[in-house]
């Protein structure tokens, strides 16, 4: 190092001494943040009480549970559903096997077929076959003023009657019935209309 270099840096020293010096006092001193240098000491586990254990545990296994029980595509989901579907058409076969088989007539009276409970109770009457009978006793008090029933019944046994006679006319029906003393009121007599295609000449 030369005799220069010296002298420099003594000069360099003196300037900033006195710079120093002279601002002393007017800035005011603020630290620098502190900074830990060393990692936090990691503190020791204590040990809980029992109870707090084993409540830890008794949640664990029932939030567990209540995760396999609403999910839905897990495999005891699907057993029970089929199960379920199982027992369900179980239980359509043994209600349909209960109920009794009611069976239907073709007869043109009207008349109810017995059903499988009539069969067992033979003492209790349908409720079409009281309503025939009533029809028929209604007919036979009041042939004049017949409601709708009661020309329905006797609509469908004249319909029976002309479809099974060998001389399946209207006119032999309208014989058979002036025969057998069936006689019209003059009040339910209408006026045929000639517009009618259907009318016989």
């Amino acid at each position: 190092m030369f005799h220069s270099d010296v002298k420099r840096l003594n000069n360099r020293h003196k300037r900033d001494v006195a710079d120093r010096s002279k601002n002393w006092g007017k800035k005011k001193f603020t630290p620098n943040a502190f900074r830990r240098t060393e990692a936090e000491p990691v503190p020791e586990e204590t040990s809980q009480p029992w109870n707090h254990v084993k409540n830890d545990i008794l949640d664990g296994e029932h939030e567990e549970r209540n995760a396999e029980r609403f999910d839905m595509n897990s495999a005891q989901a699907k057993e029970f559903r089929r199960q379920r579907e199982q027992n369900h058409r179980r239980n359509i076969i043994e209600t349909s096997r209960n109920t009794k088989t009611k069976w239907e007539s073709f007869d043109d009276d009207n008349n109810a077929a017995e059903t499988s409970e009539s069969k067992t109770n033979p003492g209790k009457k349908n409720y079409k076959e009281t309503m025939t009978s009533k029809t028929k006793r209604s007919i036979m008090e009041n042939p004049q003023n017949m409601d709708f029933t009661q020309r329905n019944y006797l609509r469908r046994k004249l319909t029976k009657a002309v479809m099974t006679q060998k001389n399946d006319s209207l006119n032999a029906a309208i014989q058979d019935m002036k025969r057998n003393a069936c006689k019209v009121h003059k009040d339910q007599i209408q006026p045929l209309n000639k517009n009618n295609k259907f009318r016989n000449n």
